[in-house]
């Protein structure tokens, strides 16, 4: 039997760059607005697998954490906690792949940036009861609601522009109640409320809330002016004094 052969074909040709594509970044939430307190996830995807990630300030050019990852792992999540000021700004990545025992880096990624507002969103305050009026005498509960995040802060109150307390809280707790009653004089009175968060231990404060208006009246012969068992008494002794037509 004889063979014959084809020409060879025409040559085909790759190269092999040392340099890996640039990662992508994006930044959560989204609008890069933050309050002080707040965490902040920028994430730096690859469509290549890596050994590991590193996060940038371009500010100075740090390095602000590194990730090792998997050969399954596409994406890496740098989470940056208890947001100060000074962390808002721009952000970048890059990505390296081993090789046969040798490293392999990308170029970093375009910048993200996201910005640090001391600005906390408003507090806001409740009276109980919901009306606002108590006789003299009687309590009247304020309940102040802030963002207070896990490091913990503090709620005050204030009375016609007067400081009337402080409480002091640990962890994340949305609100705190205030119970005043020393308001023995009739008359009106204006609460606002405020609340702090603390960070790294700096206090950064809320702007107040909007005003309730409380309400006291001194005692008119109605029955929230008594104690349940007073109450009683005096229908009754009103009542044998209208049918005797005593007055």
């Amino acid at each position: 039997m004889t063979w014959a052969y084809s020409p060879i074909s025409d040559p085909v040709q790759f190269n092999v760059a040392d340099e890996l594509p640039k990662p992508s970044v994006s930044v959560e939430p989204a609008s890069g607005v933050l309050s002080v307190g707040d965490q902040v996830h920028i994430n730096c995807t690859t469509s290549y697998p890596s050994r590991l990630s590193r996060l940038y300030r371009e500010r100075d050019g740090s390095i602000i954490d590194t990730h090792n990852t998997s050969e399954s792992v596409r994406t890496s999540t740098f989470t940056i906690k208890e947001l100060e000021p000074m962390d808002g700004g721009a952000y970048s990545c890059k990505a390296v792949r081993t090789v046969l025992g040798r490293d392999y880096g990308s170029p970093r990624s375009d910048l993200v940036q996201f910005n640090v507002t001391e600005e906390l969103p408003r507090a806001t305050i409740s009276v109980e009861p919901p009306s606002g009026k108590v006789s003299s005498g009687r309590p009247i509960r304020l309940t102040c609601t802030g963002a207070i995040l896990n490091s913990g802060g503090l709620f005050y109150l204030y009375s016609d522009g007067e400081a009337r307390g402080t409480i002091n809280v640990s962890g994340s707790v949305p609100s705190a109640s205030f119970i005043v009653n020393d308001l023995i004089s009739a008359g009106k009175w204006s609460f606002n409320c405020g609340y702090a968060r603390i960070v790294k231990k700096t206090a950064y404060y809320s702007a107040r809330s909007e005003a309730v208006q409380v309400t006291v009246t001194d005692f008119n012969g109605t029955c929230d002016s008594f104690p349940n068992v007073l109450c009683l008494v005096a229908n009754f002794i009103l009542g044998i004094m209208s049918i005797l037509g005593i007055e």
